[in-house]
């Protein structure tokens, strides 16, 4: 399950950069592991340190609420399901169980499968965000001496074609 970033950091979701590092900082004086003998200081710091990480950025900031949005809108769709079948039905009801039964099935296996950690996010920033303008560098670099060695395999022949 994903993870509320904005409560990790107990910051309201509207809140810019200033706040967040604000929030970042006075939670990393409370819960470092020097300061603080808790055993889950630990944790709390690296789940603190993630929260701000993605957080801090504008890019994975944005793409972290489209995806917190779309899951948790995702969420509120099975919990309405769920009541549905907790509930005692009408003829009514239960064709509405009927319709939304597969679909349900399928989103729970949707949600089971969702693994969401900071490699992956990267991974997905790189992919879509990112733009890729450096290939043509990167192919030309790769590129280069073949065509070097062309040129003086030509320069070769005709300098001795020429004698």
């Amino acid at each position: 399950m994903i993870k509320n970033y904005y409560e990790v950091l107990q910051i309201s979701r509207h809140s810019n950069q200033k706040e967040i590092k604000a929030a970042y900082r006075k939670l990393v004086l409370f819960w470092h592991p020097d300061r603080n003998s808790n055993p889950i200081a630990l944790d709390k710091i690296k789940l603190i340190n993630e929260a701000y990480e993605i957080l801090s950025n504008e890019e994975k900031k944005i793409v972290y609420d489209t995806l917190f949005d779309e899951i948790t809108n995702r969420m509120q769709v099975v919990k309405w399901v769920e009541g549905i079948q907790s509930e005692k039905y009408n003829s009514q009801e239960e064709d509405i169980y009927r319709k939304f039964s597969t679909e349900f099935e399928k989103l729970n296996s949707w949600i089971g499968k969702i693994k969401f950690n900071i490699k992956d996010f990267d991974q997905l920033l790189y992919k879509n965000l990112i733009i890729k303008h450096d290939i043509f560098f990167e192919n030309f670099f790769y590129i280069l001496p073949y065509i070097f060695l062309i040129i003086f395999i030509i320069a070769f022949i005709i300098f001795f074609v020429i004698r």
